[in-house]
């Protein structure tokens, strides 16, 4: 294309020529200089044509670089989507294994044992592994307005002093509370060894310290508490309620020195020596 312009206006200066005649070596001149000038302006275009195309070029082949790696980006970015929603689900799952994992004060060899105790005596005691809590049903461990264990109650609570006597469970403190229902001790002689429902609640939670102290735990980890009818867990109805009436055994971190324990003095008095003539007011 650049040869045959150029061609064109190389000739042109002679077709005017032989068209007009003979001209002026001014003119001829003029004529030439201006054919040069528009050929050198044509070289220049060419040269900027030459240089557009190449830039094109670059261009397109930037923009094929652009779009390999916008797909590659696409790619990648979907399988960090898979990645992302498969580690969403196991984060969900682990939430719910979180949620349903037994977390409490007790170390988990503590746990496992008091849970199994459990597992082997549904109907007797239950176990709360987040309050580190055993409880239970004062409708099955003694008979109506007693505080005598049953046989079965005494089986249980030997199970449960070789655990608390164990190298899991000797660091921990007892404490045994007992709770009633709101109906009011009725029978005479109820009320002739358990007053009110204090007493009884109180009397219930002693009971199994004793049981506990002649299966071996030492006395003095364990403390005894009543709550009476005031503490219940579901609301009474004219009868009570089953769920009230209770005996929960809490354990915690022993807070005192088993080595600091006293021995206790045993004295056996002589008939003469006036032992007990200053005995302390109980």
């Amino acid at each position: 294309m650049r040869k045959r312009t150029i061609t064109t206006l190389v000739l042109a200066p002679v077709g005017l020529i032989a068209a007009s005649g003979c001209v002026s070596q001014d003119k001829y001149d003029q004529l030439n200089t201006a054919f040069r000038a528009q050929e050198h302006q044509l070289l220049q275009s060419q040269q900027e044509v030459d240089n557009l195309s190449n830039d094109n070029k670059a261009l397109r082949t930037q923009l094929a670089d652009a779009h390999q790696n916008f797909d590659s980006a696409r790619n990648r970015n979907e399988q960090l989507s898979g990645e992302l929603d498969r580690l969403a689900g196991d984060f969900q799952q682990l939430q719910v294994e979180v949620g349903t994992l037994a977390t409490g004060p007790l170390p988990s060899d503590l746990n496992r044992m008091l849970a199994e105790l459990a597992a082997a005596n549904p109907g007797v005691v239950s176990f709360d592994q987040q309050q580190g809590m055993l409880r239970s049903s004062s409708d099955v461990t003694f008979d109506l307005g007693s505080a005598a264990l049953s046989t079965e109650a005494d089986t249980t609570i030997d199970t449960l002093a070789t655990i608390l006597e164990s190298s899991e469970g000797e660091a921990f403190e007892i404490c045994i509370v007992g709770h009633t229902d709101n109906v009011p001790i009725g029978r005479p002689e109820t009320r002739r060894n358990h007053p009110t429902n204090m007493h009884l609640s109180a009397h219930r939670a002693i009971s199994v310290q004793e049981a506990l102290v002649d299966s071996g735990v030492t006395a003095p980890r364990i403390m005894v508490a009543g709550f009476g009818q005031f503490r219940p867990l579901v609301p009474n109805d004219k009868k009570g309620a089953a769920e009230n009436r209770r005996v929960e055994i809490y354990l915690q971190p022993s807070r005192w020195a088993m080595n600091e324990a006293p021995e206790e003095a045993v004295v056996t008095p002589s008939e003469d020596d006036g032992a007990y003539d200053d005995e302390p007011m109980k």
